[in-house]
């Protein structure tokens, strides 16, 4: 009668250790951009829309060059890597700290490019964690009204 308790309290502490694995953010994950087209402006003629539809192929080709990852480490430091962003030139880096409450992960840059974050670049950044923490969303701060984010899975 000993062995069946013995085996429910394993199997609990079996399920216990792979639910905190499944949801540890901890890692390498993957980024890519995603135009949320509902957001464009609506083209007033035909030759708007013409042009308007050139200019988004323009820019996912652009955006499908990117290349992101965000390192996510135990010690709660954070580096991210983006190659071919559009509006930058070669390799941009970030270095820092993160925290995490329920269902926000909020990035604190204390270097950029190697060098102290400042400005802009020192702003915290907050990613929902989406899909049962199988992915990370990150709305990209614009001037536009077009809605950038940055998908991140592993």
């Amino acid at each position: 009668m000993k062995f069946f308790p013995r085996v429910a309290v394993v199997t609990a502490a079996i399920l216990m250790v792979g639910l905190a694995a499944a949801q540890s953010i901890t890692g390498v994950w993957h980024g890519h951009f995603v135009i949320d087209k509902s957001t464009l402006p609506k083209p007033a003629n035909p030759a708007q829309a013409e042009a308007m539809k050139q200019r988004l192929k323009e820019m996912d080709a652009q955006l499908t060059k990117s290349d992101i990852k965000l390192t996510l480490n135990a010690n709660k430091t954070f580096t991210i890597v983006g190659v071919n962003i559009p509006g930058t030139s070669g390799t941009q880096t970030s270095e820092g700290i993160y925290t995490k409450t329920g269902s926000k992960l909020t990035l604190i840059p204390k270097k950029d490019n190697g060098k102290p974050a400042v400005g802009n670049d020192a702003k915290p950044q907050v990613i929902d964690i989406v899909a049962g923490g199988k992915k990370l969303s990150l709305l990209v701060p614009n001037a536009s009204q077009v809605k950038i984010s940055v998908i991140f899975t592993r």
